[in-house]
C-alpha cells in the first residue's frame, strides 16, 4: 500500500509540474484570448441588441440575417471563454481532489503508511495548483462570471449613452424643423 501511495505521489508531482509548464507556455495566449473574448462577446451583444431593437421597431436598416448570425457569434465567442475555463476549473479541482481523497485513507497500524499520507497531504497543499494567465489572474469559472457580468454592465452603459444619444437627435431634428 505504501509503494502504491508513492507511486501516486510521484505522479501527482509529475502532473504538477507539467500543469505549470503548460501554464507558463499559453498564459500569453490565455491573456490575448480572454481580451478578445470580452471585447468580441460586448461588441457583438451590443450590435445584436441593436439589430434586435431596429426589427422590433421595424426601423430601416434593419435585417433579420445579419441580427442572427452577430446572435450566433455572439454566442461563439462566450464559447470559447467557458470552454477554456471550464476545463481549467476541472484540471484545479481534480487536483484539490486528491487531497480530500489522501486523507480518507484510515490508517491506524502502519506507521510507514501514515508518514506517506501526511507527505503526499503537505505536498499536495504546497502545490495548490491552478492555471493563471501571467498570474493577473486565476483562470476558472470565476474568471467567466467576472468577464460576462463585466460585459453585461458595460454593455448596459453603452446602451444608455445610445438611448440618450439618439434622444439628441431627435430633438435636434425637431428643433431644425421648427
Amino acid at each position: 500500500m505504501a509503494q502504491s501511495l508513492i507511486c501516486a505521489r510521484r505522479m501527482h508531482s509529475q502532473l504538477c509540474e507539467i500543469g505549470t509548464l503548460l501554464n507558463r507556455s499559453f498564459s500569453l495566449q490565455i491573456l490575448l484570448n480572454t481580451g478578445d473574448v470580452f471585447v468580441g462577446f460586448t461588441t457583438l451583444a451590443y450590435y445584436c441588441f441593436d439589430g434586435c431593437m431596429k426589427l422590433y421597431l421595424n426601423e430601416e436598416g434593419s435585417n433579420l440575417y445579419n441580427t442572427v448570425t452577430t446572435g450566433v457569434w455572439t454566442l461563439v465567442k462566450l464559447f470559447r471563454l467557458l470552454i477554456l475555463t471550464l476545463s481549467c476549473s476541472i484540471v484545479k479541482n481534480e487536483a484539490r481532489l486528491a487531497g480530500q481523497i489522501i486523507y480518507k485513507i484510515d490508517n491506524r497500524y502502519e506507521s510507514e503508511l501514515s508518514s506517506e499520507i501526511y507527505s503526499f497531504g503537505k505536498q499536495i497543499i504546497h502545490w495548490n495548483f491552478k492555471f493563471t494567465a501571467f498570474n493577473f489572474f486565476d483562470v476558472d469559472m470565476s474568471l467567466f462570471y467576472a468577464v460576462v457580468s463585466s460585459a453585461t454592465t458595460y454593455l448596459m452603459i453603452l446602451l444608455q449613452l445610445d438611448i440618450a444619444n439618439k434622444q439628441i437627435e431627435k430633438s435636434m431634428e425637431t428643433n431644425r424643423l421648427l
